[in-house]
């Protein structure tokens, strides 16, 4: 069964959105389209995507996350939510219990109408993290760890709302910080390694939000120490292509691998 979404038009990209939600889809697209301009003038390469702004019942149609609200990428899609999930909730509980003066700060920022903390507002500037992923993924190269892919996507959704949004950053912030200080006790895997491990299955778990978090607390250590240069040097550093990849295996290695491609 095919999702009866309709189209938003304005942008350099194709945006598609569940009936009820054109503002926001239109609202996303506006936020990526800024972060779009920025990174393709960084990293001096434009990735191609439909950007997806999904209810929950298109949501099963289109995402390839089951749970509702996590945002994510591939396939040239980047998938958001249009509606109240409970992605990560469960991190807000850890934080009333184990760090109970966080909860009139995140009140400021996310509490709704009824007071309760609603973080469908920082989900919203993820979208600008998923976005981060596509100039690896289409470029295409792979990081050598999982966690530096996240945190180069976590440092593209800070510098553009530092530098093209600055109004947003502390919806971007405010909860990881907190979230961040959770005991790693709480949680079933709590090292690298372990995240590098199991990955895939904890990735719509509220022990994954608490990786990101982190990670999110990192990048913006990053860009207040280094700036956007930071985003700029790991790209250099990591993005590129097979035939560079093989002549600088060939410098220490002397395999005569730089003939490979050549040769097929």
């Amino acid at each position: 069964m095919a999702a009866d979404l309709t189209s938003v038009y304005g942008f350099p990209f194709d945006v598609k959105a569940s009936a009820d939600f054109h503002e926001s889809a239109e609202n996303s697209a506006k936020l990526c389209m800024k972060a779009k301009e920025k990174l393709d003038s960084i990293f001096g390469f434009s990735p191609s995507f439909t950007l997806y702004v999904l209810d929950k019942q298109d949501w099963p149609l289109v995402a390839s996350m089951p749970v509702y609200g996590m945002p994510h990428s591939g396939n040239r899609r980047i998938v958001m939510s249009a509606e109240k999930g409970e992605l990560w909730q469960n991190n807000v509980d850890l934080i009333q219990q184990h760090v109970p003066e966080a909860m009139n700060p995140l009140q400021a920022v996310y509490a709704d109408d009824a007071g309760e903390i609603d973080l469908s507002s920082f989900f919203f500037t993820l979208v600008v993290h998923e976005l981060g992923h596509t100039y690896h993924t289409q470029y295409p190269f792979q990081f050598p760890r999982l966690w530096l892919q996240e945190l180069f996507a976590n440092l593209c959704n800070y510098v553009c709302l530092a530098d093209e949004e600055s109004g947003l950053l502390e919806t971007l912030v405010t909860f990881p910080l907190w979230a961040s200080r959770l005991p790693a006790s709480e949680f079933e895997y709590n090292t690298w390694d372990q995240f590098e491990e199991f990955y895939p299955p904890m990735m719509q778990s509220s022990n994954y939000g608490w990786y990101q978090c982190r990670m999110k607390v990192l990048a913006g250590k990053l860009y207040e120490s280094h700036g956007e240069s930071c985003l700029s040097q790991i790209w250099r550093k990591f993005a590129v292509s097979d035939a560079d990849l093989c002549r600088t295996i060939d410098e220490e290695l002397s395999l005569g691998l730089a003939n490979f491609f050549t040769d097929l």
